[in-house]
């Protein structure tokens, strides 16, 4: 990726450079360099925004993050030369990632636009100057990471029903506002509730599809070398082995297109 946009005509190139189209993604470690040193509970590898910004946008092209966190999108917005919104719940958060963002502009020596807010973003009334042309989407989802304890508008603290509840009202009403054809990617996974094993991603979809959204592809990102599964390892695998299950060792990434 030494150039800032894919290049469907050198397509041989992309292929020796190492850029995948598989859709199993075997990610070893986060990558921790430039801007991404600092570690945000429940942010997730800087590689996935890079490569979907780099195959999905061009230069001067608008990414759009809805709950950026500690805003691993914006830093890779930015350093491919796009223009970065993202918002956040979080105050303190939201300026952190605003830090984080401006530093990498000013290492990439760019000057695409940056916008930072803080709020719930289903309470805001989103009017974009320009429609964004690609939304990285990454929800905090059943309890996973206790993003707060008081739980205000934070969709971590939503039982399954809710939670796609505001997945499909947030798509209703943000799929209108987007450039024709703008891709939409989700990183979402499978959970264990109550003793039950529930296939979040698919019903995630299955909102997704109902917001004039259509399908691109399921990536399956294997999460099994994380320090979390390593920590736990053994004692996920004898509580599969007795309860005749199995231990998690993926994440979906969901590709989607607006429908034009």
């Amino acid at each position: 990726m030494e150039n800032l946009e894919f290049d469907l005509d050198n397509w041989r190139a992309e292929q020796e450079a190492g850029l995948t189209m598989s859709t199993w993604w075997d990610i070893a470690k986060r990558d921790k360099s430039e801007g991404h040193d600092e570690v945000y509970h429940g942010c997730f590898v800087p590689q996935i925004p890079r490569y979907m910004i780099y195959r999905f946008t061009k230069p001067g092209d608008v990414v759009f993050d809805p709950m950026m966190g500690s805003g691993t999108t914006g830093i890779e917005a930015v350093k491919l030369g796009r223009h970065f919104i993202g918002v956040d719940l979080n105050e303190e958060v939201a300026d952190a990632a605003r830090k984080r963002i401006k530093k990498a502009r000013k290492a990439a020596q760019t000057d695409v636009d940056i916008e930072v807010g803080c709020g719930d973003v289903m309470d805001l009334d989103l009017a974009f100057e320009a429609p964004p042309n690609l939304v990285m989407f990454h929800p905090p989802y059943l309890d996973i990471i206790k993003f707060n304890e008081e739980g205000t508008g934070c969709w971590s603290h939503l039982m399954a029903p809710e939670f796609l509840m505001q997945v499909r009202r947030l798509w209703n009403a943000l799929t209108p506002k987007l450039a024709d054809g703008a891709y939409v990617v989700t990183v979402i996974g499978d959970v264990w509730k109550d003793g039950s094993y529930y296939p979040l991603g698919f019903y995630l979809l299955q909102q997704l599809l109902c917001c004039d959204l259509e399908l691109r592809g399921i990536l399956v990102k294997n999460v099994a070398n994380t320090k979390v599964q390593q920590k736990n390892k053994n004692l996920w695998y004898y509580r599969a082995a007795k309860n005749g299950t199995f231990t998690f060792a993926h994440e979906y990434i969901i590709v989607m297109r607006r429908k034009k």
